[in-house]
């Protein structure tokens, strides 16, 4: 039987860092006020 994860077939998937720092990256951009530049 194949293992199945959380993570399996998306962006985090060969990541390393754990999902915690994930969101909070996620958090700060979407709240900040001036935006994210590309």
């Amino acid at each position: 039987m194949k293992q199945f994860s959380q993570r399996s077939g998306t962006l985090l998937e060969a990541s390393k860092l754990p999902y915690h720092n994930w969101i909070y990256a996620i958090f700060l951009m979407v709240n900040t006020k001036k935006g994210i530049s590309a």
